[in-house]
């Protein structure tokens, strides 16, 4: 490597009181951009709100400039800004800086028009960085120290330890001479330092870099430029610089691994350091896999205190009626099985096979079925198997649509059965208003999710919806278009109304002749009991829903046990199917891999 670094004699203050310069208050932020490296890992969150170390990566960013004495910041948002702008301005550390959010919806054009955008603003001094670049406040305050060498000029923030830069050829590269920017770019031969990503601007800057824009400078670097071929842009040696660009997942690991170390007073390592659990709670790890077992410990209890009211030897004597019989049951399930993989296909746009999507779904819904993670402990799964047609970043995005269109139909299903109910069953008034509230109260509820999916309606008016949706928040990120999205849609809303014929069989089986409406009024009620429950495979759940809907028809109490065992014995079975299949062509695959 040559390094042709020729570092000034003397200082380029051409003020001698240089420590009475006015000190810089203000910076520009970028979180405009894609963040398209994450995103093709499948990392479906907005990179500027990816936790780093227990701090997302823009609040870290925020927060370690005001610990430097910045109290001013320009945030430039314009990819999934509805999504940013509702998580960040409910940051509790947050609260009481002066912040403005500054919408730029020509961030494609490039990042020097987020750059203009925000610096525009600001008439006095100002920073600025990008939101994806921790810095320790130690090498902040080292950077505005030197700035003030020479205050009338641009500087940019570098590192001369070039053996330790964690990605090289990944790192922008600069050419100093004099202690000025002579070159600057990564694809350069020739430097002798690295941009840290830290920029240092005068007074009156502000106004400039907008109209360099303007006259199309559409990235930082041709700003930039523009001022080396000026005055010139000084590059600052940073002492001991503590630094890391965060640009894909091998990086945030090693920004996490710096933050144990780049914090040299305990107040900032406890505002900005890795967030340990505080002495004396209980550790997070066990607390989450104690969340991940309570649902199943609930639902276990909903269906013990059903049984402990019901005589089991009339149960038994329901069960002994239907004996082989129950996988006439069982094979229900294909029907919405083969819908529900159409919605898949329909979400993939035909790009895996018929065949695999219907493996996908089996297996997938039975890991859901058996791992405790609120019915989703088999989406990983899910993905992982989509990858071998589609990248990781399709098909986390096709699992979490699925997602939300399953939710969206259930609770419409829930809302159209329940106002079938009022119509085909004869109902006390308490009963109908009760049923006739829920209905609404359904119908509301999944239009207005439909509403916030579809929309571009501001963040303000959806931040609730999107703190408790995260699946809604993930689509509006980058929504597929809506005729392909009712598609699924509809898809999904079918193998919904397959689960009548489920209904139905069970009643025959169980020696009843039901009406219609009683076959709806169950289905009615198990959804509305899994919108409004989250467990797994809806343990639980399920037989709360049977146990209301057959109390308010009439039916015997024995029939509530009988109706709910044999439901629950039909996803029982498709869970070990579907591992047992998974298990079968793993094995399948490994043997044809060990002859060839």
């Amino acid at each position: 490597m040559n390094s042709i670094s020729l570092q000034p004699e003397a200082p380029l203050t051409q003020n001698p009181g240089f420590a009475s310069v006015k000190p810089v208050k203000n910076a520009v932020i970028l979180a405009a951009g894609k963040s398209s490296r994450f995103r093709d890992q499948g990392v479906l969150k907005p990179k500027v709100l990816m936790q780093v170390g227990g701090l997302g990566l823009l609040e870290r960013a925020i927060l370690t400039l005001h610990s430097t004495g910045i109290e001013h910041f320009r945030i430039t948002v314009g990819a999934y800004k509805e999504q940013v702008l509702a998580e960040m301005k409910s940051l509790e550390r947050l609260q009481g800086i002066d912040i403005e959010y500054v919408e730029c919806d020509d961030y494609e054009l490039g990042n020097g028009v987020s750059f203009a955008a925000g610096a525009a603003g600001f008439s006095e001094a100002f920073l600025l960085t990008m939101s994806d670049h921790i810095f320790s406040p130690d090498t902040v305050k080292d950077f505005l120290q030197k700035t003030k060498e020479a205050p009338h000029l641009p500087a940019l923030a570098c590192d001369a330890d070039l053996e330790n830069i964690f990605d090289m050829d990944d790192a922008t590269k600069v050419a100093s001479r004099d202690g000025f920017i002579h070159n600057i770019g990564k694809e350069i031969k020739e430097f002798d330092l690295v941009d840290t990503g830290l920029f240092y601007f005068p007074k009156g800057y502000g106004r400039t870099i907008a109209e360099k824009a303007k006259q199309g400078a559409h990235s930082v670097s041709g700003i930039i430029q523009h001022f080396i071929d000026g005055d010139g842009v000084r590059a600052v040696v940073l002492d001991n610089a503590q630094w890391q660009d965060v640009d894909d997942p091998n990086m945030k690991r090693e920004a996490e691994r710096l933050l144990g170390t780049m914090f040299t007073s305990p107040e900032a390592a406890a505002l900005l350091g890795n967030v340990e659990e505080p002495q004396g709670k209980p550790k997070v790890s066990s607390i989450v896999k104690f969340k991940k077992f309570l649902p199943y410990v609930l639902g276990l209890g909903i269906i013990a205190a059903l049984i402990f009211y019901v005589p089991l030897n009339l149960v038994a004597d329901s069960l002994a009626l239907i004996g082989s019989k129950v996988f006439l049951v069982f094979s229900v399930a294909i029907l919405w099985i083969v819908t529900n993989s159409l919605c898949t296909r329909t979400l993939v746009q035909g790009k895996v096979p018929f065949i695999d999507l219907l493996y996908n779904h089996i297996t997938g819904e039975a890991y859901n079925t058996i791992l405790p993670l609120a019915s989703m402990g088999g989406e990983p799964y899910r993905i992982q198997h989509l990858t071998s047609w589609l990248n990781l970043h399709t098909a986390s995005r096709t699992v979490v649509v699925d997602r939300l269109i399953r939710a969206i139909t259930g609770i419409l299903f829930a809302a159209t059965c329940l106002t079938l109910t009022l119509f085909m069953v004869e109902l006390s008034n308490a009963t109908f208003i009760t049923i006739a509230s829920l209905a609404a109260f359904h119908f509301v509820a999944g239009f207005a999710i439909i509403w916030v999916s579809l929309s571009q309606a501001p963040s303000k008016m959806v931040n609730v919806v999107l703190k408790k949706l995260k699946m809604v928040e993930e689509y509006r990120s980058e929504p597929i278009p809506p005729a392909r999205f009712f598609e699924a849609m509809g898809y999904k809303f079918i193998s919904r109304i397959f689960s009548l014929v489920e209904m139905y069989v069970i009643f025959s089986l169980l020696g009843y002749d039901p009406a219609m409406g009683d076959v709806i009024t169950i289905a009615g009620f198990i959804a509305v009991s899994a919108s409004v429950f989250f467990m797994p495979a809806g343990l639980g759940v399920n037989e709360l829903g049977i146990a209301s809907a057959l109390t308010i028809l009439g039916y015997p109490a024995a029939l509530i046990i009988s109706f709910s065992i044999v439901r629950r014995a039909s996803v029982i079975f498709w869970a070990l199917l579907g591992v047992a299949l998974h298990a079968t062509v793993t094995v399948a695959k490994k043997l044809a891999w060990s002859r060839a």
